[in-house]
């Protein structure tokens, strides 16, 4: 099975289950494949805006301290391997078609049996699964698709931490039509002897959810004080419309990779994109202020775990030196 064959048969699966919403089609999945998601600890991350973006920075977080850090998120933006990363590395090809296969075979021994079959998202979920226990991760950070309580990533026995981002009106049909059976949805990511962590302006609606589901799990909950928190600025990054304007003056290039030996690092890569745009794209998290261990001049790179700078010249570079 080739790595499109494997997108393929992944997006043939049922958008949605036929059955009553729940964990048992999941569950039953992961117990087909040896249930990875027990031997993983968990940051779990629900809510309506925001998910992505903290589950990016987490990620980011942990493995700039030091600790091998899983990610799955959804959805992707680029290429659908970025659903599946590694201390920011998406999953190898390979790799994917491989565990894709693994995932397929469960799938057909569920419907032998007489089960029904597992939707999509629960196959992608089950794949990252295997993939982050078989690398031995230190820590994953799981971002919800759909509520929480029935989400397939909640079927994880083992959380450290249960964030709450802000809860809004998102997927009424399915969460519920009032802000608090979305909340109460959302929630149900928390379980006992887990550290919740909720945001700070959470509606009023939102909290009492919340509240009871921390209560039910005899676990507090922290909520951070925004006067406690220091905004960084820096110099003003690359607009992505003054990026896509620069695309179209140098042209696009090849993508290309190159190993160098930069004064301060012995080993060292750089990146051509197809263009100054896509470099944007490649980069989201990047900020003005230096990371520890990175030249003055660069900036922190949390998407590709590295120190980078621009130069726009005959077309643009993105230099990329991995953070010491």
């Amino acid at each position: 099975m080739t790595t499109q064959q494997a997108m393929e048969a992944l997006h043939a699966l049922p958008r949605m289950g036929q059955g009553a919403p729940g964990l048992a089609r999941m569950q039953n999945l992961c117990d087909h494949l040896g249930n990875p998601e027990k031997e993983l600890q968990c940051i779990h991350i629900a809510g309506t805006n925001g998910k992505g973006s903290l589950a990016a920075m987490t990620s980011s977080i942990l493995t700039a301290a030091g600790y091998k850090t899983g990610l799955t998120i959804s959805p992707y933006v680029v290429d659908f391997r970025e659903r599946f990363q590694i201390d920011g590395e998406m999953i190898p090809p390979r790799t994917l078609a491989n565990l894709t296969e693994k995932v397929l075979d469960a799938i057909d021994a569920i419907e032998a049996e007489g089960g029904e079959k597992p939707v999509e998202f629960e196959a992608v979920t089950a794949l990252a699964f295997l993939w982050f226990a078989r690398e031995k991760c230190d820590l994953v950070v799981l971002e919800t698709g759909l509520g929480g309580a029935r989400d397939a990533t909640n079927v994880v026995p083992h959380k450290l931490v249960a964030a709450i981002t802000k809860i809004g009106y998102d997927h009424m049909e399915v969460l519920g039509d009032t802000l608090d059976k979305i909340a109460a949805e959302k929630a149900g990511i928390i379980k006992e002897g887990t550290v919740v962590v909720n945001y700070p302006d959470q509606p009023a609606e939102a909290m009492g959810p919340i509240l009871t589901a921390a209560a039910e799990a005899h676990t507090s909950i922290i909520t951070p004080d925004k006067d406690d928190l220091t905004l960084l600025r820096g110099k003003r990054l690359e607009t992505p419309h003054r990026l896509r304007r620069l695309s179209r003056r140098t042209g696009p290039c090849p993508v290309r990779t190159r190993r160098t030996t930069p004064p301060w690092l012995s080993k060292s890569r750089w990146l051509s994109g197809a263009s100054s745009a896509m470099i944007f794209r490649m980069t989201p998290f990047c900020r003005a202020l230096p990371m520890p261990g990175c030249p003055p001049a660069s900036r922190c790179c949390a998407a590709i775990r590295c120190c980078c700078s621009t130069a726009a010249t005959t077309r643009t570079v993105l230099k990329c030196w991995p953070r010491p």
